[in-house]
């Protein structure tokens, strides 16, 4: 119960730059904030678009989800 899907953080930018790749049971909404811990750095960022790429039983599923980076509380 409960399948996890590998998805790549991208800056939402002409490089699209890769934040880092994580894993979601539940994939946030365009709009909702996410944290995540990458060569330890707290990187908060905001979800602003989500592709997701259906692949077949050899290939499987690609989402990225590109992302802005939001301020950290209190800072």
């Amino acid at each position: 119960m409960g399948e996890y899907f590998e998805c790549e953080l991208r800056i939402n930018n002409t490089d699209e730059t890769l934040v880092t790749n994580v894993w979601l049971r539940i994939l946030p909404r365009i709009g909702e904030h996410i944290s995540t811990k990458s060569d330890g750095k707290t990187h908060r960022l905001k979800v602003t678009d989500i592709w997701h790429f259906a692949g077949d039983r050899k290939t499987g599923h690609r989402i990225i989800i590109y992302v802005n980076y939001a301020p950290l509380s209190g800072h």
